[in-house]
């Protein structure tokens, strides 16, 4: 089973991905881009079809913890940098781990933490290596300041600035 799961998240993260992503949900691989929760929806109803035990966990991360350009990371004026971030963990063997499929192999080249040759048996890389907190948002419903204005000028800069 270890192969089958390393096989599913690198098909998912092989999805190149794409910040406020507006395409519906599919499961056959061949979106064109996907944000962190479609991404996230993807792999749990994939990781779920091979009888994987899945759960959503989600985390707050600061955006500029990467290799954002500042004047890009400046339209969040009002919203700020902290952001809600959705990810998977699955139980292998006796243990749940945390599986993150959000960064494509080619972000590798702009310095983000893309997971490369991953065992399947630990937690992916995250998110970034900046500080985060991890929470069950079945829990906690974290409310962060968010201006759609700024978070929609963003999502178009960062988007622009990935163009690969």
């Amino acid at each position: 089973m270890k192969e089958k799961i390393v096989e599913i998240f690198e098909s998912v993260q092989r999805i190149p991905y794409k910040c406020r992503a507006e395409n519906p949900l599919d499961t056959n691989l061949r979106l064109p881009y996907a944000n962190c929760n479609q991404k996230k929806i993807i792999l749990r109803e994939l990781l779920n079809s091979f009888e994987f035990e899945t759960r959503d966990i989600d985390v707050i991360f600061d955006w500029a913890d990467l290799p954002i350009p500042v004047d890009i990371l400046r339209t969040l004026k009002m919203s700020g940098t902290l952001q809600k971030h959705h990810l998977l963990e699955a139980l292998v063997g006796e243990k749940y781990i945390k599986i993150d499929s959000t960064w494509n192999p080619e972000l590798e080249s702009k310095d983000f933490p893309v997971t490369h040759h991953w065992d399947g048996i630990s937690d992916t890389l995250q998110v970034t290596k900046g500080k985060i907190k991890f929470y069950d948002p079945q829990v906690h419903n974290i409310i962060l300041p968010y201006f759609s204005e700024e978070r929609l000028l963003f999502a178009k800069e960062f988007n622009k600035w990935l163009e690969w």
